[in-house]
C-alpha cells in the first residue's frame, strides 16, 4: 500500500505516524493488529484480546485474564490517542480510515519492530513468502485458492464471501506450517483441515459449520478455542486431549448432542469456560440412575485453575456438596429468563465482563453452592427459591459477604425470613445501588442497623407485597448506635418505593430524618397501617425540631394508605423546593401537619408543580394553590371536593391583579374532577392552550 506525500511534513499521515512512533511496543503492536479489520468495522475488544493471547508479543502469558486486562488498558490509551474511536458498544472500538491507512501502509512495507507484514487482498501472482498476516475479512475473492504458499504466516483472518457460506479446501493451509492465530466466519471446515496445524495457539471460529471435528485433538498448541455460533454434531470426546487448552468458548453454540460426561474435567489447565446456548443447558443431575448421557456440574470443581465462567443451565436441584469455585469473571444463569440489560441495566456484552448471579426455581439447599460467590458478586437476582435466608455465617469465621453487590433482587421468596443467619458484623452493602423486594411474605425485618450503615451507595430502594415486614432497619442495636453518636444515612438515595407491606407502621426512624440530600421519588402505597414515613424515636434518641430540606425531590406519591397522618413523627415540616409531582389519594386520616406542609411550600409549588392530584380534606389546600396559580400544571386530579363550583368562575383563579388576560392555569392538559362534574361543563370553555 502507498500513501502519497507521506514524508511531506505538512501532511496529516506524517501527524499519525508520529503518533504511532511514540507509542510502547505492547501499545504499537494492539494497533498494527486493529489495521487487520475492514473499514469501518466494529472491533471486539475480546477478540482482538484472543489474538494477542496466540501470539508471542506479549511474552509468556501466565494468566489468561491478565493480558485481557492490558489489552482493555492499551485499546483504552489509543483511544485517549485518539488513534481509535469509541464504537456504540462498549466492548467495541472502531478506527478511523485515515488511522487505517497509516496502519495498513506500515504493515503493508514489513518496517516494523514485530516484522508484520500484511496483505488485505489476493493478487494474482503476488508472493506471499514474506507474509506474516492475511486477512480477508470481507474482501474475500469468490472462490479462494486451493493453496496459500506463505512459510512465515501467523496470523489469517477469513470471512465469507457476498454470496453465501464458502467451503474452505483442505489443501489451502497445506503451506503454513508456522500459523498461530486462525479466524474463519462463516465457513464449512472439514476436520481434515485441522491436521495441519500443529503450531496453532488461538482457533476462533465464528457462524461456521462442521461435519466432523474429530482431528481437533491433534492441535497440541492449542489454548485458546472459540466456536461462537457454530453448528456441529457434538462435541469430539478428543477434545478432551488438548492439554495446553486455557480457553473453550461455545457460546451460542448450535449442537445436536449434549456434551460427552466426563469431557470437561480432562481440561486440566482450562481458565476460562463460555457456555450460553439452549442445546447446553440440560446437564446431568448427580442423583440420576448410575448410567448418565451428559455432562454434570460437579465436573467444574475439577478445575483449579478456572476464573472466567459463563454457563446457562435447567436445574431443580444443585447436587449436595457442590460449590462453584471462587471465580473472578462470571455470568451463571440457573433456569433464568431475566434478560441481562433488565437486570443489570447495561448493554448486553459477548461476554461477561461483570459477576452476575441469577438463580430461580432452586431448592432450599442450593443456594449453598455459591457461598464463594457471594464474596464478590456483582448482580444478584434470586426468585422463587425455597430458603429461609440468604447465607449462613453462624458456624463460624467466614469472609465478608456482598461488599461487591450493585444490584439485589429477591422475588417471590416465600420462605424467606431473614438475609443473613448469624451475625451481621460480615455482611455489607458498601457498593450496593438498587435493593428490590418483591413477595418475600415471611420476612419481618430487612437489614440490621450495622448493615443500614454501609449503604452509603444505596440509589434505588423498592420493597413490594412483603406481607409479614415490621421494619426495614431493625430496632435491635439501634440504641447502641444512639450512644455512641453513631447515625445512619443513605446520601444517595434517590427512589424510595413501598408498595403492599401490611404491617409497617413506619419507614425509618427518626435518626434518618435528615439522611436523603438526594431523594428525587417518594412513593407510599397500600400500606395499610402505615402512620408516618419517618417516625418512631427510639431510647435516648434525641431529635431536634428543625425543619428537614429534601431539596430534590420531585415526585410525592401517597395512596390507599388509611391510618397515614403525616410524613414525619413531632412537629418538623419538610420542604420540597423541587416538587413537580403531587398524589394524595385515599389518606382518610391526613393530619393538619401535613396541609402544613402544603401551604409551607406554597411559593415553590406555585413555580414547579406539574401534576396534582388530591381529594377531600386537602382540597382546601388544593384551592388555596390554585388561587395562588400554579403556573406549570398540566395533569389535575381532584376528588370529593364541594368548592369547585367558586374554584371555576372565571373571575376567581384564572386571572389575578391586573393582569386579566394572564391564565394562571396556561398549561392544564389533563383535568379530572369527581362529584360535582356537571358543574363544570359551563365553565370548562375557559380552558384553552
Amino acid at each position: 500500500m502507498d500513501i502519497e506525500g507521506v514524508d511531506d511534513e505538512k501532511n496529516v499521515y506524517v501527524c499519525l505516524k508520529w503518533s504511532y512512533v511514540r507509542l510502547k511496543r505492547k501499545t504499537k503492536f494492539c494497533f498494527l493488529l486493529c489495521s487487520l479489520f475492514p473499514e469501518d468495522y466494529d472491533i471486539s475488544i475480546e477478540e482482538l484480546a484472543r489474538y494477542v493471547m496466540g501470539l508471542d508479543e506479549f511474552g509468556t502469558i501466565t494468566c489468561l485474564e491478565e493480558a485481557r486486562n492490558e489489552v482493555r488498558v492499551i485499546i483504552n490509551n489509543l483511544k485517549d490517542s485518539y488513534l481509535l474511536l469509541e464504537s456504540n458498544r462498549e466492548t467495541h472500538v472502531k478506527m478511523h480510515d485515515m488511522v487505517c491507512d497509516v496502519a495498513l501502509w506500515i504493515v503493508s512495507k514489513g518496517e516494523n519492530e514485530f516484522m508484520l507484514r500484511v496483505c488485505t487482498r489476493l493478487e494474482k501472482n503476488e508472493n506471499f513468502d514474506s507474509m506474516t498476516a492475511i486477512s480477508l475479512m470481507t474482501s474475500n475473492p469468490e472462490h479462494l485458492p486451493n493453496k496459500i504458499a506463505c512459510p512465515r504466516l501467523k496470523i489469517l483472518l477469513l470471512g465469507r464471501n457476498e454470496l453465501d457460506f464458502s467451503e474452505v479446501s483442505d489443501t489451502l493451509f497445506a503451506e503454513v506450517n508456522v500459523l498461530k492465530v486462525l479466524s474463519l466466519r462463516l465457513k464449512f471446515l472439514s476436520s481434515q483441515s485441522l491436521n495441519l496445524f500443529s503450531n496453532l495457539r488461538s482457533l476462533y471460529l465464528a457462524g461456521c459449520n462442521f461435519t466432523n471435528i474429530y482431528s481437533l485433538g491433534k492441535l497440541k498448541r492449542l489454548e485458546v478455542l472459540s466456536f461462537y455460533h457454530c453448528r456441529m454434531d457434538a462435541l469430539p470426546n478428543e477434545l478432551g486431549e488438548l492439554k495446553n487448552l486455557r480457553l473453550l468458548d461455545l457460546m451460542r453454540c448450535d449442537q445436536q448432542n449434549p456434551i460427552q460426561p466426563g469431557l470437561l474435567q480432562r481440561l486440566s489447565v482450562l481458565e476460562e469456560l463460555y457456555i450460553v446456548k439452549d442445546s447446553f443447558k440440560d446437564w446431568d443431575d448427580e442423583e440420576r440412575q448410575a448410567k448418565r448421557c451428559n455432562v454434570k456440574l460437579s465436573e467444574l470443581s475439577s478445575l483449579s485453575r478456572l476464573i472466567v465462567l459463563s454457563l446457562h443451565l435447567s436445574l431443580t436441584r444443585v447436587p449436595i456438596g457442590f460449590v462453584f469455585p471462587n471465580l473472578q469473571r462470571y455470568d451463571i444463569s440457573i433456569n433464568s429468563f431475566y434478560g441481562y440489560h433488565i437486570f443489570t441495566g447495561h448493554q448486553i456484552p459477548e461476554y461477561p465482563y461483570s459477576r452476575i448471579l441469577r438463580i430461580i426455581n432452586l431448592d432450599a439447599s442450593s443456594p449453598n453452592a455459591f457461598k464463594l460467590l457471594f464474596r464478590s458478586v456483582e448482580y444478584l437476582l434470586i426468585d422463587s427459591c425455597g430458603m429461609e435466608y440468604l447465607i449462613d455465617i453462624a458456624g463460624g469465621n467466614h469472609a465478608v459477604m456482598f461488599s461487591n453487590l450493585v444490584k439485589l433482587s429477591l422475588q417471590n421468596l416465600s420462605c424467606l425470613r431473614t438475609i443473613c443467619q448469624g451475625p451481621t458484623h460480615q455482611l455489607t452493602f458498601s457498593n450496593l445501588i438498587v435493593l428490590d423486594l418483591n413477595y418475600c411474605r415471611l420476612l419481618t425485618e430487612l437489614l440490621s442497623p450495622v448493615v443500614a450503615q454501609s449503604l452509603g451507595k444505596l440509589e434505588n430502594l423498592k420493597l413490594s407485597n412483603c406481607d409479614a415486614l415490621k421494619q426495614i432497619i431493625s430496632k435491635e442495636d439501634r440504641t447502641l448506635l444512639h450512644s455512641q453518636n453513631q447515625h445512619i444515612c443513605l446520601p444517595k438515595l434517590r427512589i424510595l418505593e413501598i408498595v403492599g407491606c401490611n404491617q409497617l407502621e413506619y419507614i425509618f426512624p427518626m435518626t434518618v430524618a435528615r439522611g436523603f440530600p438526594q431523594l428525587e421519588t417518594l412513593r407510599m402505597s397500600k400500606l395499610p397501617q402505615l402512620k408516618q414515613v419517618i417516625g418512631h424515636e427510639d431510647e435516648g434518641e434525641v431529635v431536634d425540631g428543625n425543619d428537614v430540606i429534601l431539596s430534590k425531590l420531585r415526585w410525592l406519591i401517597l395512596e390507599d394508605l388509611p391510618n397515614f397522618g403525616t410524613l414525619y413523627r413531632g412537629t418538623c415540616s419538610s420542604m420540597w423546593p423541587s416538587l413537580e409531582v403531587l398524589k394524595v389519594v385515599n389518606c382518610p386520616e391526613m393530619k393538619s401537619s401535613f396541609a402544613a406542609d402544603l401551604e409551607a411550600n406554597m411559593q415553590a409549588l406555585g413555580k414547579k408543580l406539574k401534576v396534582l392530584h388530591v381529594e377531600g380534606r386537602l382540597c382546601d389546600i388544593a384551592l388555596l394553590l390554585l388561587t395562588q396559580g400554579l403556573l406549570n400544571l398540566e395533569d389535575l386530579g381532584i376528588n370529593n371536593c364541594e368548592e369547585l363550583e367558586e374554584l371555576f368562575k372565571p373571575a376567581g383563579f384564572l386571572s389575578q391583579g391586573n393582569y386579566q388576560d394572564e391564565l394562571l392555569l396556561s398549561r392544564l392538559t389533563v383535568s379530572r374532577m369527581i362529584r360535582s362534574y356537571q358543574r363544570l361543563i359551563s365553565s370548562t370553555h375557559s380552558f384553552h392552550d
